[in-house]
C-alpha cells in the first residue's frame, strides 16, 4: 500500500519536531515551567489520607500576619471565605505553641444546631499555615488533647481525632450532667457524683455523696492540666451554692472550700437569699476564680484560703470573665458602640484596657501567661495576639 506524498511530509515534520525537543536540554513544556512552591509546614504535620477522616480536602489554610501596635498583632485567616460570617464556638490552647479554634459558618438548622463546624489548628512556630477539621452537626464548647488524641466536646457527642494525622477515631455520647476529660468522666446521679474511667474495666469511684443538707455536682470542671477537678455544693435549705469540692484525677478527695461565711457577710440582711456563683479554673491550675453578682474572688486549690477579692459593679457579670491566670483576669465589657477587653489585677484592683473591637471577644492566656489571644465572636476570621 503506497503512502501519499503529503502524509510522508507530515510524518517527517513531526519526527523532526520531536527530535529537536529531545535534543534541547533547556526546553520544557509550558505547563511544567514552574515547580510548585514548597510548603512552610514540616512534612510531619501533613495528615495521612486514611478512611473515615474528618479532614477537609483543602487541609492547609494560610494565615497572614499583621502588626497593629507595639504589643498587639493579628492574623487573618485567608482560607475562610470573607463573605461568610464565621462565628466562634470555642478556643483552647493545646500547649505553648498550638492553638485550636472552632468556628461555624453561621448557617443553622431549625433546631438551632450548627450545620458545619470547622476546627482550625494553628502552630505559632509556623505562623503561616494551619489545618482544618470539619465536624458536621456539632456545636463544640471545649477542645483538649490527652496523649495522642484530640477531644471535641459537643453538648451530645464527644468526637475523638488522632493528633498525628487528624483522622476521626471515634464518637461517643456526651451525657448531660457530666464533665469529661479524655476517658475520665465525672457523672452526677441521685446519690452525688461518680468518677468513671470509660477506657478500663474498673469500679467507679464515688467522689461526692449528697446528704440531708446539700447536693453536689451542679457545676463540675476539670483543671486545665487535667490533674484536679472541682464540684460545686448546693445547700438544700436555702438553695444557696455554699462551697466547692476539689479532688484528684485518681478520685482522691483533696479539700472542700466553704464559701457560706463569705456569702452571708456580703448580704447580712438576707442571709438565706439564693446565691449564684460561677467558678473558673486559672490557666495555671493553681487557683479558682469565683464570680458572683458583686465581686470576684480567687481561692487556692492547695489550702482553700481566699487569695484575692475585688468588689464593684464593673465586674457584676460572670459572662464578662474570659480567662484567669494567677491574679490576672481577662474581662470583656461593652463600651459605647463596641467592646473593650480588659486585664484586671486581682491583688491591686487595677485594670488596663487591652483591645477595642466592634464585637465581643473570647480571650485566653497562653500556657506561660506571657501573652493573650482574642477572637471576636461574630468575626472569627481574625486572631489577635497581645504580648504582656
Amino acid at each position: 500500500m503506497k503512502l501519499s506524498a503529503s502524509f510522508l511530509s507530515a510524518l517527517l515534520l513531526a519526527m523532526a519536531l520531536l527530535l529537536s525537543l529531545g535534543g534541547c536540554g533547556h526546553t520544557s513544556l509550558r505547563f511544567l515551567e514552574k515547580e510548585p512552591p514548597e510548603s512552610a509546614v514540616p512534612q510531619s504535620f501533613f495528615p495521612a489520607a486514611v478512611a473515615g477522616q474528618a479532614l477537609d480536602e483543602s487541609a492547609v489554610f494560610p494565615i497572614s500576619f499583621q502588626q497593629e501596635g507595639e504589643n498587639i498583632s493579628y492574623f487573618d485567616i485567608a482560607g475562610l471565605p470573607q463573605e461568610v460570617t464565621w462565628r466562634l464556638q470555642t478556643m483552647n490552647w493545646l500547649d505553648r505553641d498550638r492553638l485550636v479554634l472552632v468556628v461555624a459558618d453561621g448557617r443553622q438548622s431549625v433546631t438551632g444546631n450548627v450545620i458545619m463546624s470547622k476546627a482550625l489548628l494553628f502552630d505559632w512556630k509556623v505562623q503561616e499555615e494551619s489545618f482544618i477539621i470539619t465536624l458536621p452537626d456539632a456545636t463544640v464548647h471545649r477542645v483538649e488533647e490527652v496523649e495522642d488524641t484530640l477531644y471535641f466536646y459537643d453538648a451530645t457527642t464527644i468526637y475523638t481525632v488522632n493528633s498525628g494525622d487528624f483522622s476521626l477515631k471515634d464518637t461517643a455520647p456526651n451525657a448531660s450532667g457530666s464533665a469529661a476529660l479524655g476517658n475520665l468522666l465525672l457523672r452526677r446521679d441521685d446519690s452525688g457524683v461518680v468518677l468513671e474511667n470509660m477506657a478500663e474495666d474498673v469500679d467507679n469511684i464515688r467522689v461526692a455523696r449528697n446528704d440531708d443538707s446539700g447536693i453536689y455536682g451542679n457545676q463540675m470542671l476539670w483543671a486545665p492540666d487535667g490533674q484536679r477537678f472541682l464540684i460545686s455544693r448546693q445547700n438544700l435549705t436555702d438553695q444557696s451554692g455554699n462551697g466547692m469540692l476539689i479532688g484528684s484525677r485518681e478520685g482522691e478527695f483533696l479539700l472542700e472550700i466553704d464559701m457560706t461565711g463569705t456569702v452571708r457577710s456580703d448580704d447580712e440582711d438576707d442571709m438565706f437569699s439564693r446565691y449564684e456563683f460561677t467558678p473558673f479554673w486559672s490557666a495555671d491550675s493553681r487557683s479558682i476564680l469565683v464570680a458572683d453578682s458583686s465581686s470576684l474572688r480567687s481561692y487556692s486549690v492547695f489550702s482553700g484560703e481566699m487569695l484575692n477579692r475585688v468588689r464593684g459593679t464593673f465586674y457584676n457579670s460572670a459572662s464578662s470573665v474570659q480567662d484567669v491566670f494567677g491574679d490576672q483576669v481577662i474581662l470583656c465589657k461593652p463600651a459605647g458602640k463596641g467592646w473593650v477587653t480588659v486585664l484586671l489585677n486581682l491583688s491591686t484592683g487595677e485594670s488596663v484596657d487591652l483591645l477595642e473591637t466592634p464585637q465581643s471577644v473570647a480571650a485566653r492566656f497562653a500556657p506561660d501567661g506571657g501573652s493573650i489571644v482574642a477572637v471576636e465572636s461574630e468575626n472569627a476570621s481574625r486572631i489577635y495576639r497581645i504580648q504582656l
